[in-house]
């Protein structure tokens, strides 16, 4: 008697399914909702099927160490501006004024500036992707999408950089993904040749400044908007102040970059609480009797 053919993998059963016979297992389970054991062609090797993956069982990875965050003195964040080309000067106080991205600061239009109401719309960013040519897109989430103070410090840097005019460029407009344009938009910033700012030169032009005020290394003008949000924080700001300033989705997101910066908030906190209730005696301490 002949024995059973050896399936392909090398392993000898009693009984063996050609391969649409396995097709038929990996529809079936399919059309259940199910997938077959991970590594098995047939669920004779495995005896059951696995409905749902165990990692979704409230499995969490181990956070990410996020290192120790390098903040800049008031002086290296002017000494940034005095040595960026004049034409991006103003992206120092933008990020560091402002806490915007730098995506949304390099697309900010002349029209999301509000001088009067002393106010900074964020509406959009300026994007790159690998074969096209830098475009407009929507912000990262839809609370990012908000309205920012304008401090003074950063209206006369805007003044100064806005002296000259802002003529139209051409860009392609994708911040309504339904109705992509092309369109003329009068950029605050733009590059050399009077384009929009590829992010990739930028970085370059921003590691000669970088290195000149004695930032470490791959300190990217992100770190001007953790300036600001420890502005905000060691000022008293609370977290969903900060939260909206930022543009963060949720106050946990901010609280979860940001908790180590909060500790001096807590002890005034204390000092509040001490100040209210600490001249009197409670139970755990009574009051002297003056009977």
């Amino acid at each position: 008697m002949t024995s059973p053919s050896p399936t392909s993998d090398g392993a000898g059963l009693g009984a063996t399914r050609g391969s649409h016979g396995d097709e038929r297992d990996r529809t079936a389970a399919n059309r259940a909702g199910r997938r077959p054991c991970v590594g098995q062609r047939n669920t004779d090797r495995c005896g059951q099927l696995i409905s749902a993956s165990p990692c979704d069982k409230g499995i969490r990875l181990p956070p990410i160490s996020r290192g120790t965050r390098v903040l800049p003195t008031a002086q290296q964040v002017h000494d940034l501006a005095r040595l960026l080309p004049a034409r991006l000067a103003a992206t120092v106080y933008l990020a560091a004024g402002c806490g915007l991205r730098m995506g949304e600061i390099l697309g900010l239009e002349m029209d999301d500036i509000d001088f009067d109401a002393r106010e900074v719309h964020v509406r959009r960013q300026l994007k790159v992707l690998k074969g096209r040519q830098p475009f407009l897109g929507p912000v990262k989430t839809n609370t990012s999408a908000r309205t920012v103070e304008l401090p003074e410090v950063v209206a006369v840097a805007l003044r100064q950089h806005l002296a000259d005019g802002c003529d139209a460029v051409e860009v392609d407009d994708d911040t309504d993904r339904r109705r992509p344009v092309r369109r003329a938009a009068r950029l605050l910033f733009r590059g050399v040749g009077g384009e929009p700012v590829n992010a990739a030169t930028f970085s370059r032009t921003w590691a000669t400044a970088r290195e000149a005020v004695g930032l470490p290394a791959r300190w990217g003008i992100h770190g001007l908007r953790h300036y600001y949000a420890t502005v905000l924080i060691h000022a008293g700001a609370s977290v969903k102040t900060v939260q909206l300033s930022l543009g963060h989705s949720t106050p946990t997101v901010t609280l979860n970059i940001y908790v180590h910066e909060w500790p001096d908030v807590l002890d005034r906190t204390r000092l509040l609480i001490d100040g209210a209730l600490g001249q009197h005696g409670t139970a755990a301490t009574p009051a002297v009797s003056r009977a």
